[in-house]
This record gives structure tokens, sequence and C-alpha cells, in this order.
């Protein structure tokens, strides 16, 4: 979720010979990814919000990663219930946020147009965080 460029992806794909679908909402991004690395085979690149993705896919996941993507651009509140329902029994989420301390909170994306938004990070503790993953998803 959030593969941007799609190196992570590129990497189990390629190394460890896994299936994999990147989604990251900069079409930009995906293009990069698809140029690098469209060729391998088992491997997906889409160019969609991770909500809408995961709102509308039917396969279950064995995995489920963000490295500093959406999981930290997204509210975790909406998108780890999806992320919960996109898993199999026993599929596993695995993520990376900057700390919450971090320093670049004036972070902005540069759209297409040459206009920037603001980025907005949701950034609980670690125990929000425990809290959040251990809940149950609804049915």
């Amino acid at each position: 979720m959030g593969c941007g460029a799609g190196h992570h992806l590129a990497h189990l794909v390629g190394v460890h010979g896994a299936t994999g679908v990147g989604v990251d909402i900069s079409e930009r991004q995906i293009e990069r990814a698809r140029t690098h690395y469209g060729h391998l085979p088992g491997i997906t690149f889409v160019a969609a919000d991770a909500v809408a993705f995961l709102a509308s896919s039917c396969h279950p996941y064995d995995v489920c990663y963000s490295v500093f993507g959406a999981l930290g651009l997204t509210s975790p509140n909406v998108l780890v219930p999806l992320i919960a329902r996109a898993l199999r029994p026993g599929g596993v989420l695995a993520f990376a946020v900057p700390h919450p301390r971090r320093s670049d909170r004036g972070c902005t994306l540069l759209l297409p147009s040459g206009g920037r938004v603001p980025i907005r990070r949701w950034e609980p503790s670690a125990l929000g965080w425990v809290a959040l993953l251990s809940a149950r998803p609804d049915p």
C-alpha cells in the first residue's frame, strides 16, 4: 500500500519468487514502477487510492505491507479494517511509519499539474497502534 517506484515489491518478486500487486495513488510513481519492474513475471502495479482498492478487492492476500506509504498517510481507523478483511486468515500486515516526533512536518506532495498539496499523516503512539491492530474488523 503506497508502493512508490516499486523497489520493495520488485525485490520480493524478483528475489523471493512472490507475486504481488503494488498500489499507489500517484500515477507518476506507478509509471516509474512499471518502467523499471513491469517486465517481472508476477508483478502488477495499480494507480489507485488504497482505501478504494481494498474496498473493491475480492482477492485474499497473504501479506499486506506499507513502507512509509498508505498506512501512515490514510486514517488507520479506515485502512486497518479494510486490510484485515483483505488478508487471508493468518495473513501478515507489515508496515513502517515515521516516528511521531520526526521533523518533516511541512511535507507536500507535488501534483502532475505542478501544484502542491500538504501531506497529512496519522501518527498514533505505539499503544495507539496496538489498539488499532487489535480491534476486530466488522464482518
